[in-house]
């Protein structure tokens, strides 16, 4: 089959929805399918076309307010018009993309959608959500199938656009089981603590931060490993100077460097507020790593599970403390993970 695949950003770019559509376009190359990945590039540095493993690659230049929306010229649209797909599958709801995907279809190629929604993430977003909301209606009546990647969404899908349950298709996202076996815990002198996620508001890493200052003195030889980036990395930044905080940032990790910062922690923490699956909080699980994360979207069904120690909301300084330092006088291995993937596995069932 020839399959395009829509997204907002493809790597080189690291996060849950570029791993997720990266995975699983390279598994269907391997299959014998052609597959083109059609996305944007706000730099616009990257080149235009590109091959990866196997993967054909087209960048557009787009406009990315704050690395959000990803609204892409009428060329993107062109492009994916005259394109002679079999399947599109377009992914992100909350970009602009998909949009186009939607506003291209026609009747010689399937839509399918796989929304990756967690909510808005600030007030204004949630007010420009709510414009945009009738045209996600639209996007999603002109698909022939929706896929969840997690029950929490899949609720939200039916519940708050209309979605019938019989359209939608629950597939988690996938797992590098054997990789996962591979990683050795190693133990040192500090406590290690990593967070690993976009560098936004609603990630409350910056909460995180000062939260160290309220258990510096309660656990001296912590260190704080934030891998990630986004619009609030500078204003972290500021903190950890300002208050003189043991904590490292890190971005543009390889695979094996961010399994490297698994292997080093004594404890995973994801206080997001949005997430449509978390990604980083299950491999942690799954690495036997205590974790903590918010009582929030997709988030909650880890704590339900037993698998995470849940913040309540909302989420505050002190609450993060609170839990760190629950965690550090009894630290236990997660509760595993029922059900879980693999890439290959996710590609079967899409």
């Amino acid at each position: 089959m020839r399959i395009a695949f829509v997204a907002q950003r493809y790597y080189p770019h690291i996060g849950g929805v570029e791993t997720h559509v990266k995975r699983i376009a390279e598994i269907l190359v391997k299959r014998g399918h052609r597959i083109a990945v059609f996305t944007t590039d706000p730099s616009n540095r990257l080149d235009k076309e590109d091959i990866i493993n196997g993967v054909y690659i087209r960048r557009f230049r787009s406009f990315a307010p704050k690395e959000a929306y990803y609204i892409p010229t009428i060329s993107f649209y062109n492009a994916i018009k005259n394109y002679s797909a079999d399947i599109v599958h377009a992914h992100t709801i909350q970009a602009f993309p998909l949009l186009y995907a939607a506003f291209a279809k026609d009747n010689n190629w399937k839509l399918v959608i796989t929304p990756h929604y967690h909510g808005p993430a600030t007030l204004v977003r949630s007010i420009l959500f709510a414009l945009y909301t009738p045209l996600i209606k639209y996007a999603i009546k002109k698909a022939d199938k929706v896929v969840s990647v997690s029950n929490y969404e899949k609720k939200i899908l039916v519940s708050e656009f209309g979605v019938g349950v019989d359209n939608i298709t629950y597939i988690p996202n996938g797992l590098d089981i054997d990789e996962l076996a591979n990683v050795r815990r190693k133990k040192d002198e500090q406590f290690n603590i990593l967070f690993v996620g976009r560098f936004e508001k609603y990630k409350n890493a910056h909460n995180l931060a000062l939260a160290m200052k309220l258990i510096e003195k309660h656990i001296p030889n912590y260190k704080l490993t934030l891998v990630g980036d986004g619009s609030y990395r500078e204003y972290i930044e500021k903190l950890i100077n300002k208050l003189q905080l043991n904590i490292i940032i890190k971005k543009n990790l390889s695979r094996e460097e961010l399994l490297l910062e698994y292997s080093n922690a004594d404890l995973f923490i994801l206080p997001s507020l949005h997430e449509a699956y978390g990604i980083a909080a299950i491999e942690a699980i799954m690495l036997g790593i205590p974790t903590i994360v918010a009582k929030a979207t997709a988030l909650n069904d880890l704590v339900e599970n037993g698998s995470a120690v849940g913040i309540d909301l909302p989420i505050t300084p002190e609450k993060i403390a609170t839990k760190l330092l629950q965690v550090y006088d009894n630290p236990e291995r997660p509760k595993p993970l029922k059900n879980i993937l693999t890439w290959d596995e996710v590609t079967d069932k899409l």
